[in-house]
């Protein structure tokens, strides 16, 4: 691939400040996510979910779809990770899953993804 991307941590808690406009912003106990990309061509399109705010920790969803550069033609993949009590539960198209339903709305995007079967 000419693209990469890396997971960091999923869920992890934060805890530090942060100055905007001369006021200090504080984070105790706060949720967090880390991730990387890096590479030399990347998507011409993508859509980016991520979400680690449910009341259980140790609970987050990462889901990017995109068209994807690949031997001078291009695809449409998708990376979707579910973290569900400190287990990965790993969906993406090099996996096997399948994304379904790709929808944009005026108020958001709804997406939809399958397990390979088997």
């Amino acid at each position: 691939m000419e693209t990469y991307h890396g997971l960091i941590s999923m869920d992890h808690v934060v805890d530090g400040s942060v100055v905007i406009n001369g006021e200090e912003r504080v984070f105790e106990g706060a949720r967090g996510y880390i991730e990387k990309d890096w590479g030399s061509s990347f998507p011409s399109s993508w859509v980016w979910l991520q979400a680690n705010c449910f009341k259980e920790r140790g609970v987050s969803l990462m889901v990017f779809a995109a068209v994807i550069p690949w031997l001078h033609h291009s695809f449409v993949g998708h990376l979707t990770v579910f973290l569900h009590r400190g287990k990965v539960i790993n969906l993406s198209t090099y996996c096997g899953g399948k994304l379904t339903r790709l929808e944009k709305t005026d108020t958001g995007v709804s997406m939809r993804v399958r397990a390979r079967r088997g």
